[in-house]
Formats: structure tokens, sequence, C-alpha cells
């Protein structure tokens, strides 16, 4: 059911949990496997029907990391979202987020299949009116393998994931986040790596500040891509109206290695889209 918040201060500090460590046996070299199949190491740090009239402020650092010679994840994820809301909204609230060192692994092999290492940070199901999303995020679904395979899902999903956002204010910042460094190859089909940083059918009345550095890359021997891509757009909304966003994106979507393939994708999709925008300002920093 969740948490029914209303004109409360909640502040939740989660560090050092769900974390795994496969050893494997002295005669079993390189066999220690680590599995979520429709499920998660760490569940949704904060799961509401609603939250209205209040602040909300929840540090996660070093959380659902995983360290073996292959993971698997099916229809899963190493960490199922930090706020979660139902039908009732994120109304009038102030909801700060701090995140650093979260859903990572290293290891031989990462098989990731219709799921994801990080779900949404922020998970709205009902109204985002009247309030303020202050997000950071540091070290956050990187990967060190030798070799990936990404199918239908991302390593990191939507940062703010909205029915719609009315009237209020979004403050990203990303560093480090959902990037590979694999020593053979990485495979993407149908999916990405980063998932878009603001998802919203409608945006009205609302400023976002989003800044990401260092997103998205991959860095092996081969990558392959096809019918997907490395980031996902930065805001994507049906509709645009009387908003600001200031977006600056550094170092994303990137690739470093010696050979590259990609059919029906693209390493990165736009950074801004919409199906219709009216009296709206969006400044791209450099």
């Amino acid at each position: 059911q969740g948490l029914d918040v209303r004109h409360a201060i909640l502040e939740v500090n989660l560090t050092d949990s769900g974390n795994v460590i496969a050893i494997s046996p002295p005669a079993a070299a390189n066999a220690s496997i680590a599995t979520t199949a429709r499920g998660c190491l760490v569940d949704a740090v904060i799961a509401a029907t609603g939250i209205m009239e209040s602040l909300v402020r929840v540090s996660v650092a070093r959380v659902a990391c995983v360290t073996a010679s292959s993971l698997e994840v099916d229809h899963g994820n190493l960490l199922g979202g930090v706020v979660s809301v139902g039908d009732e909204g994120l109304r009038a609230s102030v909801v700060e987020l701090a995140v650093q060192q979260v859903g990572l692994f290293e290891g031989e092999h990462l098989s990731l299949r219709d799921g994801e290492l990080v779900d949404e940070m922020v998970d709205c199901d009902g109204h985002l009116v009247a309030s303020k999303v202050d997000l950071s995020a540091d070290k956050l679904g990187n990967v060190e393998a030798s070799s990936v395979n990404i199918t239908d899902a991302e390593l990191v999903d939507e940062v703010v994931d909205a029915a719609d956002a009315n009237a209020s204010s979004l403050n990203i910042s990303l560093v480090d986040v959902a990037n590979i460094r694999a020593a053979a190859i990485v495979r993407i089909a149908q999916g990405k790596l980063m998932d878009e940083t603001v998802d919203a059918d409608k945006i009205l009345r609302t400023t976002a500040r989003i800044e990401a550095a260092k997103v998205g890359n991959v860095k092996s021997q081969r990558l392959v891509v096809d019918h997907g891509g490395l980031v996902d757009e930065i805001v994507d909304a049906d509709v645009l109206r009387n908003s600001t966003f200031r977006v600056a994106v550094r170092s994303a979507a990137n690739f470093k290695g010696q050979r590259l393939k990609v059919r029906k994708g693209q390493l990165m999709d736009e950074l801004v889209d919409a199906s219709a925008s009216c009296g709206t300002t969006i400044v791209v920093a450099r």
C-alpha cells in the first residue's frame, strides 16, 4: 500500500546495504553467479501513496552493488527506485535526494534483460504539482566487465518519471552515471544505458535545470547496437507549455574502442523531445 505522507518531515539515510560479493570456491574459479529474476536486491527506499505538503530527504550511498563473475538480471533490478509515489501524486512538497555509489557491477559478464540495474529515482504515478525536486547522483549504474548483453533493458531507468509536472521546480545533477568499461564486447538490443532524465506526459509552468556529465559512455573493443542506443532523451514530454529548461550535457554517449556497429539506433537521442510546445524556453549550455 505505501505511506500516506501529509504535513510531514521525512528523512531516510540508507548506506552500505543490499550489496553482494559472490566468492567462488577455490576449485571453481570464475564460477560465482548472482541472479535477480523478477526481484531486486533493495526495493524502493520510500513507497508512498501520495506526498502532500511535506519535506522528504533521502540519502543513499553504497547500496545494491554486486561483485561476481557473472550477474544475470531478468525482469528485475538491483535497486527498485528511491522515491515511488502512487496515484495521489506529489503536491506542494520538497523532495531532496542524494545518491552515491549505487547499482554498480564489477565482474566478468553482465546479462540484463527486461530490467535495470537502477529503477526510477523519482517515480510518480500521479501529478507532480507545486513541488520542488532536488536530485544529485554520483557513480550510479556503472559496469566493469569483460562482456555485457543488454536486451530490452537499461542500466539506469528514468531519473524523474511523472504523469504530469505543473508549477514545479526540478534541479538534477548527474555525474558518472550508466557507463561501461568492458574488455571485449557490449551488445545492446532494444535497450539503452540511460533512459530519459525527465519523462512526463505534460510539463506546464515548470522550471528544470539539468546537468549531466560522464553519462552513458562505453569503452570496449566492440560495441553493437541494434534498435537501441546509449542515452535516451534528456527531457521527453508530449506537451511543454510556459516552462523553462536549462540543460548542460558533457561527455555523454561516447564510444572508445575498435569496432562500432549501429543498426536502427543512435548513440544519443534528442536533448528535448516534445510533440507540442508553447511559451517554453530551452537553453542548452556547452
